[in-house]
């Protein structure tokens, strides 16, 4: 198609997003686009879809990332706390509701990924370009960038008269002269990546095996069947480490901790029968012997290995990573010293002892190799699973820890300790951790997060 001319074609913005996501636009004032802060929600025609707050307007972009993108446009802070206000009033069940703004060109309803509710939101005012080579926006940049040209295009196609900006694509650098990069929120090092989360085992043999715990941005440590223990680390497309695991299989805990990084790859061996519809429903990208077989080594069979930048290379739709609730800084005020801690499960046991600027860990009281930066000690409930395991000839409920709602924690960074709280409204909301009712804030680095009682 031919770029379309604004001044006599009206388009339409479509961005599909789960109810849950449109709701994390209540971050939106926390957002800074100057500074790379971004919210990732919903997506247009499968590409995922960035909101930022810049001059007191709302920037909306479509694209891989937020550098690299094939259409923005900019509408008022008013307008999406009216989507917000809309998206309250769906009731809880409507999971998947289109965002719809007011003009022509409406995108057809079998082109959005998934049926639900249509929220529409008119915005006045007409769209108005901005001409090649002004503010670092150049279309000529498209001819030369065939994917950025062809994701444009296909937006274009669902593009309306949303707000009052369309920057058509980047310089060659894909992003705005002076904009910094934006850091990766998970550690607050580096710029972010695409995420990959991998379920990692941890008991007996396996711990001697363990490959690429070390380059996770975040392990989350869980209780499973029989009081022991399983590893979830997050990784980032920026760093990936070389091989990862043993890779094992899912559990009920991890869909709603993922749920706050959007639609995350998500690697594990396998499930129970009863997991598996609720995996399928789940906003995530599953990766798994089943679904891609030579990505994993020895057939899928333990002991079963994974190299993220194999899977980076091959799934480009991946979430950009996003804000989970961490905050850094370089100090934070108060805390008392504390160069050693205990954590404990039923069957499973982590000591982490202060060793120069980090924290190094035993598990079941044998030292390993593995270290952090932060440690987050997060009491949660652990109660009985939706889920029994007969594998082993006898059942075994696989228990889940409840990481929505709200408790208390319990923080390591520095040689220091912190006692507050977390908090996470719903599944896809960031977790939000406090010390008298202020953010904690983290070293820059790796952070341990353990579930526990």
């Amino acid at each position: 198609m031919a770029w379309p001319n604004p001044s006599d074609q009206a388009w339409e913005l479509n961005v599909v997003a789960p109810l849950a996501g449109l709701r994390q636009l209540q971050g939106i004032e926390d957002t800074d686009w100057a500074q790379r802060r971004t919210l990732q929600v919903g997506n247009c025609l499968d590409t995922p879809v960035w909101w930022s707050v810049a001059d007191g307007r709302v920037y909306v972009l479509v694209g891989e990332d937020d550098e690299v993108r094939a259409v923005a446009v900019t509408i008022p802070l008013s307008t999406v706390h009216e989507v917000l206000a809309l998206a309250e009033k769906e009731p809880q069940q409507s999971l998947h509701p289109v965002h719809r703004a007011h003009g022509a060109n409406r995108l057809p309803a079998s082109q959005t990924r998934r049926p639900g509710p249509l929220l529409t939101v008119p915005v006045p005012g007409r769209i108005t370009w901005i001409a090649p080579g002004r503010n670092g926006a150049d279309m000529s940049a498209l001819t030369t960038r065939p994917r950025v040209r062809d994701a444009a295009k296909a937006c274009l196609a669902a593009v309306t008269a949303l707000g009052i900006c369309v920057v058509m694509g980047c310089g060659s650098g894909g992003r705005p002269v002076g904009s910094p990069a934006r850091p990766n929120p998970l550690t607050g090092i580096g710029t972010a990546g695409r995420v990959l989360a991998v379920k990692i085992d941890n008991v007996g043999v396996a711990q001697s095996q363990q490959r690429g715990l070390n380059g996770a941005d975040v392990v989350y440590v869980e209780q499973v069947e029989g009081g022991l223990s399983r590893y979830l680390a997050v990784y980032d497309s920026s760093h990936p480490p070389g091989q990862v695991g043993p890779v094992r299989s899912a559990r009920q805990t991890d869909i709603p901790i993922l749920a706050a990084y959007g639609r995350a790859g998500f690697a594990y061996s396998g499930a129970i029968p009863g997991l598996l519809p609720d995996l399928e429903r789940a906003n995530l990208r599953d990766i798994t012997p089943a679904t891609a077989s030579d990505l994993f080594s020895n057939g899928g069979s333990s002991p079963t290995y994974i190299l993220p930048a194999q899977i980076f290379s091959r799934y480009h739709d991946l979430a950009q990573a996003q804000d989970v609730g961490f905050r850094f800084g370089p100090g934070m005020p108060g805390g008392t010293p504390a160069t050693k801690t205990n954590a404990a499960m039923p069957a499973a046991s982590f000591t982490f002892t202060r060793d120069g600027a980090r924290w190094r860990i035993a598990v079941d009281g044998r030292l390993t190799s593995l270290t952090t930066t932060n440690i987050i000690i997060e009491h949660v409930q652990v109660v009985p699973g939706k889920y029994t395991d007969h594998n082993a000839g006898h059942p075994d409920n696989e228990v889940f820890s409840v990481t929505t709602g709200s408790g208390t924690a319990d923080f390591y960074r520095d040689g220091r300790v912190w006692h507050g709280r977390w908090s996470k409204p719903t599944d896809t909301s960031p977790t939000r951790y406090t010390v008298n009712g202020g953010p904690m804030l983290l070293a820059a680095g790796e952070t341990y997060v353990i579930l526990v009682r």
